[in-house]
C-alpha cells in the first residue's frame, strides 16, 4: 500500500520507480495499491504505465488495508482448499 496523502508532486523518476515496484510486485503475484493520489500524480503515474487499470487506486486507507486484508484471507482459504483435495 502507498499511500500519498501527504505527496503533493511526482516527477518523472518517481514515475519510473513505481514502474519497476510494479514490475517487480507482479514477478511476486502481487500489485501496488496506491490511496490519496492527486489527479495530477495519478495522471503521471498512469503516463508512465506505473498504474494500470488492473491496478487498485483508492482513496482511503481504511478501503486499502480491507481490500489486503479480503486478498490475504481468500490465497490462504484457496490454499487450504488446495491441501484439502490434496490429502
Amino acid at each position: 500500500i502507498f499511500d500519498f496523502h501527504l505527496v503533493t508532486g511526482a516527477d518523472s523518476s518517481a514515475a519510473y520507480s513505481f514502474l519497476q515496484i510494479k514490475q517487480i510486485t507482479a514477478d511476486c503475484g502481487v500489485s501496488p495499491v496506491f490511496v490519496g493520489l492527486t489527479p495530477g500524480i495519478e495522471k503521471s503515474l498512469r503516463a508512465a504505465d506505473a498504474i494500470t487499470p488492473d491496478m487498485m487506486v483508492l482513496s482511503e486507507l481504511d478501503r486499502a488495508f480491507e481490500h489486503c486484508e479480503n486478498e490475504v484471507i481468500a490465497r490462504h482459504q484457496s490454499l487450504q482448499e488446495e491441501d484439502t483435495v490434496l490429502s
